[in-house]
């Protein structure tokens, strides 16, 4: 064999080699574009929602925020007093006091998601209750939708009053935000809640009476919906940027030490 067939050779294996690499290349890039993708008229969306309500400068100003008010679980005639503590992106902790029963507290800090109750004890959160308690510590996702969402994209809905955004984060968990057409608020969050053995439930948080507080439209009542409860919070106060001492939200001894799945 000649010199010159062996380089033809050597220069088409290279070749070859260059074309399957760039094959390669182009269908991850076209996989990524398909899977993290956040469509021009969710972000349209999720901007003016983000606008309206206070705007990126604002909101970025914000470390914690701090609801007092009271709650209530009309179908069981239960109510009491209620907080909810936000220290953005490390704690998230829900307290409602029953009288002459004690309280429950669901909690987020730090990477370690439980819930406290008088009655069923201390749980540990896995899974996708434990994902979305942990969104649950975001105060404005609509500020920074790339960096906790890989996908977005605008779903139709029965009513011209709705705008429905479909949202993903890199771990598959989803979610589904009802936002007035008119106004641009945030009026529901939807999700898929799987709690193990007992099976797979939707649950929704609606969001009502926006009010202002140092240039930021924060809801004042508060609706969680599921199959087997309702409970509604009807926030009196919101106080901002205050110091949070997460040494009074320990994640309970009792739980094994390991981290949430």
């Amino acid at each position: 064999m000649d010199s010159t067939s062996i380089a033809f050779r050597l220069e088409f294996r290279l070749t070859m080699k260059q074309i399957i690499i760039l094959s390669l290349l182009i269908f991850a890039s076209i996989a990524e574009s398909t899977i993290a993708q956040i469509s021009p008229e969710a972000r349209a969306i999720i901007d003016r929602f983000n606008e309206v309500t206070g705007g990126s400068s604002t909101k970025s100003s914000i470390q914690n925020v701090i609801y007092t008010g009271h709650w209530s679980m009309a179908e069981r005639e239960i109510k009491g007093p209620a907080k909810i503590i936000i220290e953005d992106g490390s704690l998230f902790v829900m307290i409602l006091e029953i009288p002459e029963v004690g309280v429950i507290r669901n909690c987020y800090v730090d990477g370690q998601g439980w819930v406290e109750n008088p009655m069923s004890g201390v749980q540990k959160l896995n899974g996708t209750e434990f994902e979305n308690m942990g969104k649950s510590a975001i105060l404005f996702p609509e500020n920074n939708i790339d960096t906790y969402y890989k996908k977005a994209s605008l779903q139709e809905t029965s009513s011209p009053d709705t705008l429905r955004v479909y949202l993903e984060d890199e771990k598959g968990y989803s979610e589904t935000w009802d936002l007035d057409s008119q106004t641009g608020f945030l009026n529901s969050v939807q999700t898929v809640i799987d709690a193990g053995v007992r099976g797979s439930f939707k649950t929704a948080l609606d969001l009502f009476d926006y009010q202002m507080k140092d240039g930021i439209l924060f809801p004042h009542r508060l609706e969680w919906n599921t199959p087997a409860y309702q409970v509604s919070i009807i926030i009196d106060e919101v106080l901002l940027n205050t110091t949070i001492d997460k040494d009074n939200y320990q994640y309970p001894a009792t739980l094994a030490e390991q981290p949430n799945q």
